[in-house]
């Protein structure tokens, strides 16, 4: 998951339009139905010459395209290839049976979110970066505890839904240096993953992908470190977001530059590094053998498809604008796109769109002249994402609005729905079956996890 964050000030949008232009497609001339995008491709064979200064070797989303090559370049030591998989040379290692001690929530007013909606959260601390996921009836989430001003902790906690009732899931609650010991994490029915940073050496920081699996009767969960690797700092430290479906685990990671999607196969040990063979690659969501994931080439950010059946990775958005921040869910994939008027950085004019990788068409959901940032969340027919509208003064600009609201849009019906109505700000939208869930601040001022049933 990734915490988005709007930068900077752009022109100010007069948001008079109460509703999305649901099922609609992007504005692509008279008899234009659908658009199709054609698949990307990316010519491996030209290098930069490391030497001329002229020549970013991994420029911004805001590079223009004549300062560009005409190619992203590659690292001497990159394998020139869109995917390269390898059997890893080890084994996971078996840490034990952890029995999931209770965790020491703190007794709060919950706050009165709506009807069918509940705050689900009562950390201590601060909901560190608004990562948490959903299945069944539990939640997992890393929050950030400050013991003192010299001793801050990560830990992984998970909530029983049906009871409230939160547990420990992570045995070692530490920080390293200035970075977070515990974060990125992933719920896939009964089985926990989430990354620990350990060995904070002068050059190297070693990361490990754990997994514990269990059952919701015991509270007692098998644990596996199932990858290690000890990242050099100056590409930026190692695994980043994360998500899971299946045997099928993927992260972004930055063991080498450019940055590439890691695709690890739990049941054969296999790891595959995928690329679109461009800059800031991020955002990995999977579902059943398919990864989803963003990056940047040509001055823009594009979102890409991974089939792990087939080996193939092709673009389904482009050739203008940011496209960004996707969720996929069965053949839909859904994103944030600023169809060319803002950046990734700004989301100027941010809107959601999805695409059918079975019939390649592509369907904006939501194009209200306000900003619906990314994150974009999909489970079956139900969209869900963050909305500006009701902040007219930052309408166009969420990281300056003290009002956000959450939407969804139901794709069986065509109809758009406002589930949230209060002078709040909202961020990080899941929706998991016939529940959606969202962060908030309570009334003590932290940030926590409230649900809403839909109907």
């Amino acid at each position: 998951m990734v915490r988005w964050l709007a930068a900077g000030s752009c022109l100010l949008l007069l948001c008079g339009c109460g509703s999305c232009h649901q099922g609609t497609t992007p504005d692509t001339g008279e008899d234009a139905d659908v658009v199709e995008v054609a698949d990307v491709a990316w010519d491996l064979d030209v290098t930069a010459d490391p030497d001329d200064p002229d020549v970013e070797p991994d420029p911004g989303p805001d590079t223009t395209l004549d300062t560009l090559p005409l190619d992203p370049p590659l690292d001497d030591g990159m394998d020139p290839e869109l995917v390269d998989c390898h059997e890893l040379d080890y084994g996971a290692s078996d840490l034990g049976v952890l029995d999931l001690p209770t965790y020491d929530a703190v007794a709060r007013t919950p706050i009165d979110c709506g009807p069918g909606c509940r705050q689900v959260s009562f950390a201590q601390g601060q909901l560190w970066s608004g990562e948490y996921d959903v299945w069944g009836d539990w939640l997992v989430m890393a929050t950030r505890y400050e013991l003192d001003i010299d001793h801050e902790y990560t830990r992984i906690v998970m909530v029983n839904l049906e009871n409230l009732d939160h547990y420990l899931v992570d045995e070692e609650n530490f920080k390293l240096d200035d970075r977070p010991g515990n974060l990125h994490l992933d719920l896939f029915q009964n089985r926990i993953i989430f990354q620990s940073k350990v060995n904070l050496p002068t050059a190297d920081y070693d990361i490990d992908l754990l997994v514990y699996g269990g059952t919701a009767t015991s509270f007692s969960f098998s644990r596996q470190l199932v990858f290690e690797y000890i990242y050099p700092i100056e590409y930026g430290g190692g695994m980043q977001s994360m998500d899971s479906w299946g045997d099928l685990v993927a992260w972004s990671d930055y063991r080498g530059s450019p940055s590439v999607i890691a695709v690890l196969d739990l049941a054969t040990r296999e790891e595959c590094l995928v690329t679109g063979r461009g800059y800031g690659t991020g955002n990995p969501a999977v579902w059943d053998g398919k990864v989803v994931f963003h990056e940047g080439s040509l001055g823009h950010f594009n979102v890409f498809v991974y089939d792990g059946a087939t080996g193939d990775v092709r673009a389904i958005t482009g050739p203008t604008g940011d496209q960004f921040g996707a969720d996929i869910w069965q053949d839909r994939v859904v994103w944030t796109d600023t169809h060319g008027e803002g950046t990734m950085l700004d989301q100027f004019n941010s809107d959601v769109y999805m695409h059918d990788l079975t019939t390649g068409e592509t369907t904006a959901i939501c194009t209200d002249p306000a900003m619906q940032p990314a994150p974009v969340s999909i489970f079956g027919d139900k969209v869900v994402w963050i909305d500006c509208r009701h902040d007219l003064e930052h309408a166009d600009d969420c990281g300056y609005s003290d009002r956000t609201e959450i939407y969804m849009y139901d794709i069986a019906t065509g109809t758009e729905t406002r589930l949230t109505d209060l002078p709040t700000k909202k961020n990080h939208p899941k929706v998991y079956e016939n529940r959606v869930y969202f962060t908030m601040d309570d009334t003590d001022g932290v940030r926590s996890i409230f649900e809403i049933t839909l109907d």
